[in-house]
């Protein structure tokens, strides 16, 4: 149990989807998905394409609104009637796929700013408190960037641009992290550094990874949830989900053919 669960309860729920269903054009990208994690969770979600992990992203984010359903976080922010902006506010952070950061600024200045980012109070690239400063140096250790932190961000290879990313949503203190790919096309030393690196993020905040590398998620996941056509196949131990006969027909089998 992580120290989150131990000051929140074990079985306090961060994220809470009941029966939401999604529809572009008459295609149910979610149908009636029913999913929940709990507080300091480091969860992994795969599928195949089209599955709705995207699609899942987007309403938690509130994004994209579904048609039916219910989503609530940290046991009582209603996301489908909250902003986007406000949900970030309220500590959901999330990184897409592609790495996006202020490529002139330092290391050092591209967390920085994003120190200000949700801080109403603050204006952005205003001088910051020595708790910012202190913040910053944490995050610059966790993600091991402290010497590259007068480095300009646009020089950073592509796995010091990842990890560049989450620290900028880390300092803005996330309550629950979204991950989109994190690894994609990251070398397998770099691989092996992100998966340290969540497990290390895990004891201060709830993550929700998006993932199709499974070398990489037999490696660091505990916790698997596998979406299908929209909806929750299966979920449980890594182990327990990569040996289920309807996972390995609908995506183990045919990723390992693509």
């Amino acid at each position: 149990m992580s120290s989150a669960q131990q000051a929140n309860g074990a079985s306090a729920k961060i994220l809470d989807v009941q029966n939401v269903t999604v529809s572009f054009d008459g295609f149910k990208a979610l149908n009636s998905l029913n999913f929940a994690m709990d507080v300091g969770e480091l969860r992994f979600v795969i599928g195949p394409n089209g599955a709705g992990k995207t699609t899942l992203l987007d309403v938690v984010t509130g994004k994209t609104q579904p048609q039916a359903g219910k989503v609530t976080f940290n046991g009582g922010v209603n996301v489908l009637r909250t902003s986007e902006h406000r949900l970030a506010q309220k500590g959901i952070g999330r990184k897409f796929q592609t790495p996006t950061v202020f490529g002139s600024l330092t290391v050092y200045e591209n967390l920085e700013a994003a120190v200000g980012f949700n801080d109403g109070t603050r204006k952005l690239f205003s001088p910051i408190s020595a708790a910012d400063e202190e913040r910053i140096a944490s995050t610059l250790e966790l993600t091991g960037l402290t010497e590259r932190a007068s480095a300009r961000a646009g020089t950073l290879a592509h796995g010091e641009k990842q990890w560049l990313e989450i620290g900028m949503l880390l300092v803005q203190e996330p309550k629950l992290l979204l991950l989109d790919e994190p690894v994609a096309g990251m070398t397998r030393a770099e691989r092996n550094r992100t998966g340290e690196l969540l497990q290390s993020i895990a004891q201060r905040c709830s993550i929700l990874v998006v993932e199709h590398d499974m070398e990489f998620v037999r490696s660091y996941a505990n916790r698997v949830s596998v979406l299908h056509m929209g909806s929750l196949l299966t979920e449980g131990p890594v182990a327990q989900v990569q040996s289920d006969p309807e996972v390995i027909e609908v995506y183990i089998g045919r990723s390992k053919e693509e």
